[in-house]
């Protein structure tokens, strides 16, 4: 079955439905064809962020998380019975199939930044092209 690449299916069968519906709510938020799309995302007790980047050719448009994507990513988190709970979830979108990819917190080095991390897998994911970032409330033209 297509879907949860960088997980053991049989240990995250249950979760499929979840995961899946990250997949169509990243759809939505970004309008439409969600092909070569890429997720980060945190998470811990009772808080999750991160952003949806899709390539544009020449820069990163990022896209912020919409209130049902934070609520499939908590419920994905607060699911997730290995034992141990994961930090980061990456999820690429190719086509018709999902990547996911679960890591924990001791596979990450101490003293970054939720900022930090996200710009080190950006980085890796996209090379060094630019990323667009949308405004925030409250900027200034």
């Amino acid at each position: 079955m297509k879907g949860i690449c960088g997980l053991e299916f049989d240990k995250h069968e249950p979760l499929y439905p979840v995961y899946a519906a990250i997949g169509h709510e990243c759809a939505a938020v970004v309008g439409g064809n969600p092909d070569e799309l890429y997720l980060y995302a945190e998470a811990g007790h009772g808080w999750s962020g991160g952003g949806i980047f899709v390539d544009e050719g020449r820069a990163i448009r990022c896209f912020p998380l919409s209130r049902d994507l934070c609520s499939l990513i908590m419920e994905a988190w607060e699911r997730e019975n290995t034992g141990q709970p994961w930090l980061v979830i990456e999820y690429d979108i190719k086509g018709t199939s999902f990547d996911a990819n679960l890591i924990y917190p001791d596979e990450i080095g101490p003293g970054l930044t939720m900022a930090e991390r996200q710009r080190v897998a950006l980085r890796r994911r996209f090379g060094r092209k630019p990323v667009l970032y949308p405004p925030y409330p409250g900027d200034a033209g």
